[in-house]
């Protein structure tokens, strides 16, 4: 293996808030559509006290929907940030090093997700995906090619460090 490598990925040491924004949109914009609700139901008159309680819980039901969705989204994903960061800084993240082998490029038949081993670990991504670690796939700009010498730090299927052989 070479002795030469280049650093092309390092995960941030701060967290990107992406994945947490788009939730937080989505809990936006069921909000407008529940006002919304509402202020239709000025002009809705109820015939009765169950229609009266029932028209604000059923409105309420998929803001509420959303803010526990984008509570999983958070608690999901910036967990697995930490815990891939602790393991990175610690050096419990294990290393594997060797060859691209078995790759697989983004296309319209695997739906942009690149895939390769390294001496026998896989590896698969989307640059779409919204995801903690690497993922650019080789169609928008990204280092990966067939049998090309790279040593790739990673933790639960995450690359958290990427590094190739300079040519």
């Amino acid at each position: 293996m070479p002795d030469k490598y280049a650093v092309f990925y390092q995960l941030a040491e701060e967290y990107d808030w992406a994945n947490f924004k788009i939730a937080l949109l989505a809990c936006l914009l069921t909000l407008l559509v529940v006002l919304g609700g509402f202020a239709y139901r000025k002009r809705f008159k109820a015939k009765n006290s169950a229609e009266r309680i029932l028209f604000p819980l059923i409105l309420s039901l998929p803001f509420l929907f959303s803010i526990l969705m984008a509570m999983v989204v958070y608690f999901t994903d910036y967990q697995v940030y930490l815990e891939s960061t602790e393991a990175l800084r610690s050096g419990r993240a294990p290393i594997v090093e060797g060859r691209v082998e078995n790759y697989t490029g983004p296309s319209d038949a695997n739906r942009g997700w690149e895939g390769f081993t390294v001496n026998g670990t896989r590896f698969s991504y989307a640059s779409y995906c919204l995801t903690v670690g690497f993922r650019q796939t080789a169609s928008v700009g990204g280092p990966i090619r067939p049998n090309r010498p790279v040593r790739i730090t990673h933790w639960k299927g995450h690359i958290l460090r990427l590094e190739v052989a300079a040519q």
